[in-house]
């Protein structure tokens, strides 16, 4: 047996549900990816910058040389080709001796303090200069006169302009591709859910169709998540036959149990009060009316819970409803001769408007309202049954000419079993 899901759960879509929860869990994953794709385009633009500087740094520390003791240095095109790249950037340079003095380019151009802490590499910084943010590499070369060494520093420093638009445009061409993916997804998402939903749409439709008398197990196929709720309708189906079953046998029993003795009580009392004394006819009396209202209550009952099986389980059709009064107004007429019953249909589109409904039990509602009709009107009539379609809607009008209903029962009549008094 299933076992029992005791969770509370929020109503709303389940498809909806779906959509929320993992559109949120796919959002955060592209933000991260979106973050992560732009980071990354920072730092290949600032390699790539990286090593055009020092290319530019290394180009202009392979023209010093020695000329006796003073450092000499020839400012190769190509030291500022590899830089001219990026038009829009401003380059600074400076070469400084050993004795801290600068050789050439700008004076003012610092020093990295990490500069001479590893001789042979290049030591790359970011500062403003000049009111302008620039990337700066610093590069040491050696120069040897003799036995004694000789350090130069070549500095570089170079604005970041082009690299920034650059990882700009490396970064938007990945956000662009990650957005046209979440686009992507976000269909086959949505096909994923409809699809994985399928089912208990088809669940539904199937319900839906069955005629209402019918209480088969359903054999659709369906996923194992579905299999729980498949079965617990299939269940459900089969109490609700059993109980209508107990409530035709109850209405069955009812019917002979209850109007047999009541009616057996109605006859023996009718017939006791010819007989009877001033003095018994007086009881007889109160037992009649109580015994008629016992068979109209139970009458009310059962009608009642007949009509409304029926309305469960009647298969339902066209009802060409001037046809039904018709019939029932002849089957009523035959019993009634006393009153005049007449039949008004006002047009060949009300003689021809039908409704899709149970014959039987519109049948026994207009029953109904022509007894009412004839209980409560002139005992000689007449009571109109008209029926008249307009404005794509048809109606039926049982109209007596009694008194009507006074003013104080017209808010209780509409409650079950309850009955106007008589004026």
């Amino acid at each position: 047996m299933w076992p029992k899901w005791r969770r509370s759960v929020k109503p709303g879509s389940l498809r909806r549900r779906l959509y929320r929860r993992v559109g949120a869990a796919f959002a955060v994953l592209l933000v991260l990816l979106g973050t992560l794709a732009l980071r990354y385009a920072d730092t290949a633009s600032e390699r790539a910058f990286d090593h055009l500087l020092s290319a530019a740094a290394l180009t202009l520390a392979g023209s010093l040389r020695l000329e006796g003791e003073a450092i000499r240095a020839d400012i190769p095109a190509a030291a500022f080709a590899m830089l001219a790249q990026a038009p829009d950037d401003r380059v600074f340079y400076r070469l400084i001796g050993d004795d801290g003095r600068t050789l050439t380019g700008y004076p003012d151009l610092p020093v990295p303090p990490a500069v001479g802490r590893d001789p042979a590499a290049a030591q790359f910084a970011s500062l403003t200069y000049k009111g302008w943010p620039v990337r700066l590499v610093a590069i040491r070369r050696l120069l040897t006169v003799g036995e004694k060494p000789r350090w130069a520093t070549v500095l570089v420093a170079q604005t970041l302009e082009q690299r920034r638009a650059f990882a700009w445009e490396m970064g938007s061409y990945a956000v662009l591709g990650l957005v046209l993916l979440a686009g992507v997804a976000a269909g086959i998402l949505a096909l994923a859910v409809r699809e994985a939903l399928r089912p208990v749409a088809g669940l539904k439709e199937v319900l839906a169709d069955r005629d209402p008398s019918d209480f088969t197990p359903l054999r659709q196929p369906v996923p194992e998540e579905i299999q729980p709720l498949q079965w617990a309708l299939n269940n459900l189906l089969a109490r609700f036959e059993a109980s209508l079953t107990d409530t035709r046998s109850f209405l069955a029993d009812a019917t002979h149990q209850v109007r047999t003795p009541l009616a057996s009580v109605i006859a023996q009392t009718e017939i006791t009060l010819r007989d009877a004394s001033d003095a018994q006819r007086e009881q007889l009396q109160r037992i009649l009316r109580n015994a008629r209202a016992a068979a109209r209550i139970a009458n009310q009952l059962l009608a009642d819970a007949t009509i409304s099986n029926r309305l469960e389980l009647a298969p339902r059709g066209p009802v060409i409803l001037a046809r039904l009064c018709a019939d029932v107004l002849n089957d009523r007429a035959a019993a009634t001769e006393a009153t005049a019953l007449r039949l008004y249909v006002a047009d060949d589109a009300s003689a021809d408007a039908a409704i899709i409904g149970d014959s039987d039990a519109l049948a026994d509602a207009l029953r109904n309202l022509i007894d009412n009709a004839l209980k409560y009107g002139p005992p000689e009539g007449p009571v109109d049954i008209t029926v008249q379609a307009a404005a794509g809607a048809v109606s039926i009008t049982v109209r007596d000419y009694g008194p009507g209903l006074a003013p104080e029962d017209r808010p209780r009549v509409l409650r079950r079993f309850a009955r106007g008094s008589r004026r």
